[in-house]
């Protein structure tokens, strides 16, 4: 049986292509070869349409990767969070991506959740850093207003709600689209660092940029550690095609991580 090398912590091991069986009745596959000597990092992609699926290697010899195509009428959300969990293979980044699903509890925020996962998938979104944005904002009100006006469900300022065309803030379908288009714009703005994004619909990608990283302010930096303490998916995949990355990233890309 044709096996797959794939990565979980820092060792190799090969896994029965089987267990991506569960994936075929929703997408088809093809093989991608990797020559000798090349590398080929690991991805989940949700762009065009279309999710790539790829695991780090360090090629010494030729190897392949796979790549799912999902059919048309297949939930993306769904085969991406179904592909995660089978491939995600650096275990503890695949469960900080699934850990929001055991958090919603109530009937309204299955509700609304119901509208994030129909929607995320348009955006290129993953319905898990939807959510823990929308918990963090307005704890699943979808009439909240804030002190500075931040309005609905993801806590959307006149001037974001008029950037992203959402003229009735307070509906929750409008507010979410809304909020998925400025995180589809700060993933590509940021290349999909998570901390970034998150950071930036707190204090505005302005802030930053001028930081070249999460800006020290409290609210901020306490924004951040609740989304992660919810959906800690470091790297987002993201679509270059909706902005360029901001002029500071050479810089912020060069400083060192903590």
């Amino acid at each position: 049986m044709t096996q797959m090398p794939t990565r979980k912590a820092e060792e190799w091991r090969y896994a029965d292509l089987a267990a991506l069986e569960q994936l075929w009745p929703l997408a088809e596959a093809e093989q991608i070869t990797v020559p000798a000597g090349g590398t080929f990092a690991r991805s989940i992609l949700n762009t065009g349409g279309v999710i790539r699926i790829a695991l780090t290697i360090e090629a010494k010899a030729s190897a392949t990767v796979h790549v799912l195509t999902p059919m048309s009428d297949v939930d993306q959300a769904e085969l991406l969070a179904r592909a995660v969990a089978l491939m995600g293979a650096v275990a503890p980044e695949a469960a900080a991506a699934t850990h929001y699903r055991r958090l919603i509890a109530t009937a309204d925020q299955k509700r609304i959740m119901a509208i994030v996962m129909r929607l995320a998938p348009q955006y290129g979104v993953h319905p898990g850093l939807a959510y823990a944005v929308i918990r963090a904002e307005s704890n699943f009100n979808p009439l909240a207003v804030s002190e500075k006006n931040a309005q609905g469900l993801m806590q959307l300022i006149p001037e974001t709600a008029a950037r992203f065309n959402v003229t009735q803030p307070l509906d929750p379908e409008q507010n979410i689209r809304g909020g998925l288009a400025y995180l589809r714009w700060l993933l590509a703005y940021f290349k999909g660092e998570g901390a970034l994004v998150v950071a930036a619909y707190n204090a505005g990608e302005g802030a930053v940029d001028r930081y070249q990283g999460v800006p020290p302010f409290p609210e901020t930096q306490g924004y951040v550690r609740r989304i992660q303490e919810v959906f800690n998916l470091q790297r987002h995949p993201f679509d270059a095609r909706v902005t360029a990355p901001s002029p500071e990233w050479p810089r912020i890309a060069a400083r060192p991580r903590s």
